[in-house]
C-alpha cells in the first residue's frame, strides 16, 4: 500500500473528498489493525453463490480486510473484474473500473457498481484522468500486467495528491501452501510439487510474483511514498 504525493491539481468535484483523506504520513495499515478473524460466513455466503468455494473464500478474506480500511472516493478499481468485490466492499462509493477484458468490463458495467468503466491496458496512461482518484485498490490484478512499470506509473498519474494506493497482491511461493503441492512434498516428490506450482502459475499468467522489498522498490520508482505492507490470509485459507 503506498500513499502518491505531488503537486498536481485536484479536480473541483473531488476538493470535498481529498479532505476527508487520512493526514499523510498516516501509517494506515497500522492505524488500522486486522480485527477478528479473517472473514465473517456473512460475506462469504455474499460471495459462494457467485464464484468456487477457494476463490470465495480468498475474496473474502480480502474483502474483510478492505472494508475496515479508509476508502475516500473516487475510488479507481484496476482489473476491475465483474464488479462484485467493488459492490461489497465500499457499496455507494464514487467508483471507476478499468479492465482489459471485454467480457468483463462489460459484466462490470451491468453490475452498476462504478459510475465509469473503461475496457483499456491500465499501461495506457490516455485511459484515465490525471490526478482525479483519491483511492485506487488493485485487488490481485497488477501482477498480470507484463509491463507492470508502465502500469504503476498510471495507476500514479491518475491519482490525486495524498491519495492512497491499496495493492493486493499473491505472496511469491503461495503454492506451498495448497494441499496437493504439500502432500507431493511429504512424499518425497518436490520435484512434482514444484512443476505443479510453476502450471499453476503459467495458466493464471502471473508474470510478477516478488517479496515486499521488490514490490515496494518497484513502488517508489513510479513515485510512492510512506509504503507498508502487511501479510494477508493464512495457510489454512
Amino acid at each position: 500500500m503506498g500513499h502518491q504525493h505531488g503537486s498536481a491539481p485536484v479536480p473541483r468535484s473531488s476538493v470535498d473528498q481529498l479532505q476527508a483523506l487520512p493526514p499523510q504520513r498516516t501509517k494506515i495499515l497500522r492505524e488500522h489493525p486486522p480485527k477478528g478473524s479473517e472473514f465473517s460466513f456473512l460475506e462469504f455466503f455474499e460471495y459462494f453463490p457467485h464464484v468456487p468455494t477457494a476463490l470465495a473464500i480468498k475474496e473474502c478474506v480480502r474483502l474483510k480486510r478492505m472494508k475496515e480500511l479508509p476508502i475516500v472516493g473516487p475510488v479507481l478499481d484496476v482489473g476491475c473484474g465483474d464488479g462484485l468485490f467493488t459492490s461489497l466492499a465500499h457499496p455507494g462509493v464514487d467508483a471507476w473500473g478499468i479492465d482489459i477484458n471485454e467480457r468483463e468490463a462489460a459484466r462490470a458495467q451491468a453490475s452498476r457498481a462504478y459510475r465509469q468503466v473503461i475496457c483499456q491496458s491500465i499501461t495506457e496512461t490516455s485511459a484515465l484522468p490525471a490526478a482525479f482518484f483519491a483511492t485506487c485498490i488493485a485487488n490481485c490484478s497488477l501482477e498480470h500486467v507484463p509491463d507492470i512499470r508502465a502500469a504503476l506509473r498510471t495507476v500514479r498519474g491518475a491519482m490525486q495528491p495524498g491519495g492512497i494506493f491499496y495493492l493486493i497482491v499473491p505472496a511469491p511461493q503461495w503454492t506451498t501452501t495448497l494441499p496437493l503441492r504439500r502432500a507431493l512434498s511429504k512424499v518425497g516428490l518436490g520435484d512434482l510439487g514444484r512443476a505443479y506450482g510453476a502450471a499453476l502459475d503459467a495458466q493464471f499468467a502471473h508474470h510478477h510474483l516478488y517479496p515486499a522489498a521488490r514490490w515496494e522498490q518497484l513502488l517508489r520508482e513510479a513515485g510512492f511514498v510512506e509504503i507498508e505492507h502487511e501479510p494477508l490470509g493464512s495457510d489454512g485459507s
